[in-house]
């Protein structure tokens, strides 16, 4: 922080950093000016924000268990493991595939957002980054531009606070209804370059 924590000891330092790494995922109170933060900082919150809060609770984002299964998957790959296994339990295949649905798709939609934003609001990119994610991760924060904002852009941040709130999966299920069709036969394998 530029010169926020400047003037505290190291254990307050370390409070209010705890502090903040806490409210970034669920309540959004602030005790210090966010404007004031450095650049390092407030990415590090808007990536907390896009995290989000924990599986069963009233904060938004991708949620903390769907990331690590994220991570894990990939260390996994690149260690060339089939299974991802943790505290002696294999997580199932679907779950796999859930968090790496939901993870890319929430991606591509922050980053649309943010894409938007850019184009129909007077503000800096950091600015807009950070309160995409804030809203992603319904925890309130802002650094300022909430109140300026165009009514595209108002839209656009409802939408994202709707979709982080209720979570990607289930906002696809509302949207795209499910269709029952199994087929009876499997089309080859194709293999495709990647990377």
């Amino acid at each position: 922080m530029r010169g926020t924590l400047s003037r505290q000891d190291w254990f307050d330092k370390l409070m209010t950093a705890m502090f903040y790494s806490v409210s970034s995922r669920n309540a959004g109170l602030q005790i210090n000016d966010m404007a004031e933060f450095n650049t390092t900082t407030i990415l590090i919150l808007a990536i907390l924000m896009f995290i989000g809060a924990s599986p069963s609770s009233v904060g938004g984002g991708v949620r903390t268990t769907t990331v690590g299964i994220f991570i894990l998957y990939m260390f996994s790959f690149i260690r060339g493991h089939n299974n991802i296994n943790v505290f002696n339990r294999r997580i199932g295949r679907d779950d796999v595939q859930k968090a790496i649905v939901v993870v890319g798709l929430s991606t591509i939609l922050c980053v649309g957002a943010i894409l938007i934003l850019s184009i129909t609001e007077d503000a800096s990119l950091l600015s807009i980054v950070f309160e995409v994610a804030s809203a992603f991760g319904t925890t309130g924060l802002s650094l300022g531009i909430t109140s300026s904002l165009t009514l595209v852009g108002k839209i656009v941040i409802m939408g994202l606070m709707f979709v982080g709130r209720i979570g990607m999966l289930y906002t696809l299920l509302f949207f795209i209804p499910k269709r029952n069709r199994d087929l009876s036969y499997e089309l080859p394998t194709e293999k495709v370059i990647i990377g």
